[in-house]
């Protein structure tokens, strides 16, 4: 083979690799995600509903004050979790707290709804 013929071979097979590298990063699945994509939103919530389950709490629901129809739920495991540090019990059950939510919103698949990242308490 000719130098001519090698090199024509390395910028084909160069070619190649990064036509390849480029469609697989603009198409790539994050593993697990089952190709869901989710956007970021912020909303104002209030406790709409607290559930027990011998003598403590189960899971809560919140009903935003934005959107009526909007209902999110969190299990005490979660909600411990996630902001236990910031807010004690006797602040969650007070029906007449607000609080900020931010977060992200499926838009795209059949994976989780939403995901809470961050929850801050508005002040009466």
């Amino acid at each position: 083979m000719t130098s001519k013929k090698i090199i024509i071979i390395i910028l084909i097979l160069l070619a190649i690799i990064s036509s390849t590298l480029i469609y697989w990063k603009t198409n790539r699945i994050s593993p697990g995600s089952g190709g869901c994509e989710y956007e970021k939103f912020t909303d104002t919530i209030k406790v709409e509903k607290i559930v027990y389950k011998n003598d403590s709490i189960d899971y809560i629901n919140f009903k935003s004050i934005v959107d009526s129809n909007q209902i999110y739920q969190e299990d005490s495991w979660d909600l411990s979790f996630r902001i236990g540090k910031d807010f004690s019990e006797k602040e969650i059950k007070d029906t007449l707290n607000k609080y900020s939510i931010n977060g992200q919103r499926i838009i795209k698949g059949a994976c989780t709804p939403y995901s809470i990242e961050e929850m801050q308490l508005i002040k009466k």
